[in-house]
């Protein structure tokens, strides 16, 4: 962009020097010859007006060039360090909707489109619909009784309108039945910035295989 912006600013520049260098240029010469009746003069005077007029043409075409690239250029958030932390505060979000199984927290952390997806041991889930049935009521509010949700090794990239998250987890709960179990694995995160802020769009986790 910066390339792009210089190139178009000495274009600017170069066709103003142009022009101002011929506005000091006196048009006299060319009026005393039409005076005289030389034939060349209104020849020379029509070059002269078609020269100024292409040097004013070139410098709007340059900012016209100029304004498309901006235009067309994609809107992020300048900060990378403040679309972090918002995914950061996002991510902490969703680990208090799996402790509480809370759909309102889940539905404020998960995209509400089709092409969400949630990869599990237990089954691969499309759609918010189908995370929101099986992950957060058939799992999580069916299967226990209380549950917690520890994160460490947390890593976070952003790039542009995408980021993603990394961390290993740690899951002790109780069952609906009243016994007490714990896992651990590690677990990946895709969020995408929408018009009312990031958004959880793809979820996997596993968990390590089972002892020989």
């Amino acid at each position: 962009m910066t390339w792009i912006l210089t190139a178009a600013s000495l274009a600017v520049s170069g066709a103003g020097a142009s022009l101002a260098g011929r506005s000091r240029t006196p048009s006299r010469p060319h009026v005393r010859v039409a005076d005289r009746g030389g034939a060349g003069a209104p020849y020379a005077a029509t070059i002269e007006c078609r020269r100024t007029a292409m040097n004013v043409r070139c410098t709007a075409l340059v900012g016209a060039a100029v304004a498309v690239v901006l235009s067309s250029a994609p809107v992020h958030a300048g900060d990378e360090q403040a679309d972090r932390k918002q995914v950061q505060q996002l991510f902490e979000k969703y680990l208090s909707s799996v402790k509480g199984a809370d759909l309102v927290l889940a539905s404020e952390v998960w995209s509400q489109t089709a092409d969400v997806v949630a990869v599990t041991p237990f089954g691969r889930f499309q759609g918010w619909d189908s995370v929101k049935t099986n992950i957060y009521i058939n799992f999580l509010q069916k299967a226990f009784s209380e549950r917690n949700l520890e994160s460490t090794n947390v890593a976070i990239h952003v790039n542009g309108d995408t980021a993603w998250l990394v961390f290993d987890w740690t899951f002790t709960a109780k069952l609906s039945a009243g016994q007490p179990m714990a896992s651990k694995g590690w677990e990946s995160h895709v969020y995408r910035r929408t018009p009312r802020g990031w958004s959880l769009v793809a979820l996997h986790y596993s968990v390590p295989p089972p002892q020989p």
